[in-house]
């Protein structure tokens, strides 16, 4: 706000100064009104790990390396696990920054292990959150699996079909996904699942127990509002739940946030109804979004969106109403950091909020995590 005031009072001196001259008063006018009535964010944002430069190096803070960092998920004690996607594995970061492998291949190498730290491989792990217990889940995305990890770092498969592809509700083993991303989990350990490939929003209990909740059970992909398996999405990619048990949906090829009630209700929040992209701030379906991926929510239930190809982090208020927080409103990409609009993103990916109300995103094309204080 201050940095508004600030602008408008030297536009108008300067426009005082250009009638004293007898400039073209329409012009300035005009120029007067696009500058002062900017939008203006004071989000913080930093380099909390890594660098520019991808690989795989443990270390601290930006002398760590990443290769397409994604999803990011807190456990109780504060420390961050992040999916390490083009590195094939799960790296572990200390409130203090310090990174480290905790499952998965420490050499970048994929595959489909079950086994203990290291030893254990995946393949472009994307999702990932972590239950009650401490237990990180991970959306494997190309092994069509989700996968389990123990805070000792035990790998093994909760759910899917060893690597098989498919749209079948099931029980462990008996169930079949088709490129499972991004992962919530509710107050029961309940594990939601965007299943990209599917089209459709899969359930998991913690017994491994897999229902369709909403989308096609046939991979039938499209843009409709409705309820349960009558929806359709377009390969949605993000998904997050509140303390009510509504999920949200960065339904990423639709262009859009959609929202499920616990009745399985399915409705458009936010962005075009149907499916144009653009970056418009507005409210609900004037609002315009370009494959929205990471979701996440703060403690009064406002969502906070990686906004990927338009390379910014956006804000929707429950009532839909979207602004931007940080990353440039004109769909330019870069590692800057700054604040607010000052700041550039390179296809923001996955996105989370600490318990502090900080945002950290996986800055996937720039092979950093970033931190937003709002």
């Amino acid at each position: 706000m201050t940095n508004k005031i600030f602008i408008t009072l030297l536009l108008s001196i300067f426009i005082s100064n250009c009638k004293s001259k007898e400039s073209n008063d329409d012009l300035t006018t005009f120029l007067f009104l696009q500058l002062a009535t900017q939008p203006t964010s004071t989000a913080v944002v930093s380099t909390f790990a890594g660098q520019a430069t991808s690989g795989l190096l443990d270390g601290t803070g930006t002398a760590a390396k990443f290769k397409n960092p994604n999803g990011i998920a807190f456990d109780s004690a504060g420390n961050m696990y992040v999916a390490d996607t083009g590195n094939h594995c799960i790296r572990k970061i200390t409130s203090a920054g310090v990174v480290t492998v905790f499952a998965g291949s420490d050499t970048g190498v994929s595959g489909l292990t079950n086994a203990t730290g290291t030893a254990a491989r995946f393949n472009e792990p994307f999702g990932i959150v972590v239950d009650s217990a401490g237990n990180v889940y991970v959306g494997d995305s190309i092994n069509m699996l989700i996968r389990k990890i123990t805070s000792a770092g035990v790998v093994t498969t909760l759910a899917g079909g060893n690597g098989g592809v498919g749209a079948v509700d099931g029980t462990g083993a008996g169930a079949k996904f088709d490129q499972p991303k991004g992962l919530a989990i509710d107050s029961a350990d309940n594990i939601y699942v965007a299943d990209s490939q599917n089209d459709a929003i899969r359930k998991v209990t913690s017994a491994g127990v897999v229902t369709t909740i909403a989308g096609s059970t046939l991979s039938v992909s499209g843009f409709v509002d409705g309820t349960g398996t009558s929806a359709r999405f377009t390969r949605p990619t993000g998904i997050a739940v509140d303390s009510a048990g509504n999920l949200y949906v960065g339904d990423t090829d639709n262009n859009a946030i959609r929202k499920i009630t616990r009745a399985g209700v399915v409705t458009t929040l936010a962005g075009s109804s149907t499916g144009l992209s653009g970056y418009v701030n507005a409210s609900g379906t004037a609002a315009r979004f370009t494959q929205p991926i990471g979701i996440t929510l703060d403690s009064s239930g406002n969502l906070y969106v990686s906004d990927s190809t338009n390379s910014a982090i956006r804000k929707v208020t429950g009532a839909g109403v979207v602004t931007s927080i940080a990353g440039a409103i004109t769909r330019i990409s870069g590692f800057v950091d700054g604040i607010g609009f000052n700041s550039r993103f390179n296809q923001p990916y996955g996105i989370a909020t600490d318990s502090n109300g900080q945002l950290f995103v996986g800055d996937y094309g720039n092979n950093a995590i970033r931190k937003i204080a709002p």
